[in-house]
């Protein structure tokens, strides 16, 4: 189960998302791209998707609202997931957006906080700490995984003088796990 997890988050991690649901094979802008197989996979698995144009759009920014879509279809795909019961608790979450309910799903899972003010950013693009912090919440409170012993991991990034300390010990957990590397 650790390993199809792992996998599936790292899969989730090489490629990039927009919406509605579309096959790989479907989009030209993936083919020959470096990370082909792995769009294949994530599509395949309804992860990510295309946007209104039939485009995947592999080499654009992931958004904050992208990553925590495809992390609410991980759960759902994982059967860890629990329908959202609330409404949108971020004042730039609007009612009726493609993201609304991912993002109310993972703030009512402690999965995001937003970034203060009441705001979440949805259209910020997502940076590589966040993304930590969010798949390592996802772990362990949709999980269920005891992430202790990986918190304590080594990670030697060339710029890990700038990880958030909120974020340093999600960095660790996502290394250990092979979500990200530090080469």
């Amino acid at each position: 189960m650790k390993r199809i997890l792992c996998g599936c988050l790292s899969l989730a991690l090489a490629a990039t998302l927009t919406v509605p649901m579309a096959l790989a094979r479907d989009f030209e802008d993936v083919q020959g791209h470096w990370a082909q197989s792995a769009i294949e996979q994530v599509t395949d698995w309804e992860l990510f998707a295309g946007n209104e144009k039939g485009e995947f759009m592999p080499d654009e920014t992931m958004t904050r609202g992208m990553f925590v879509t495809v992390m609410e279809r991980t759960a759902k795909l994982l059967e860890v997931y629990q329908e959202p019961t609330g409404t949108a608790a971020f004042t730039d979450v609007p009612a009726d957006t493609w993201y609304t309910q991912a993002v109310i799903w993972a703030n009512e899972n402690n999965v995001v906080n937003g970034v203060g003010g009441d705001k979440f950013a949805p259209d910020d693009p997502v940076t590589r700490e966040q993304m930590c912090v969010i798949m390592a919440r996802f772990l362990e409170n949709c999980v269920g995984m005891d992430l202790t012993t990986y918190k304590e991991s080594e990670m030697t990034f060339l710029d890990q003088s700038e990880i958030s300390d909120f974020a340093v010990e999600s960095v660790k957990v996502c290394v250990a796990l092979g979500l990200i590397t530090a080469a």
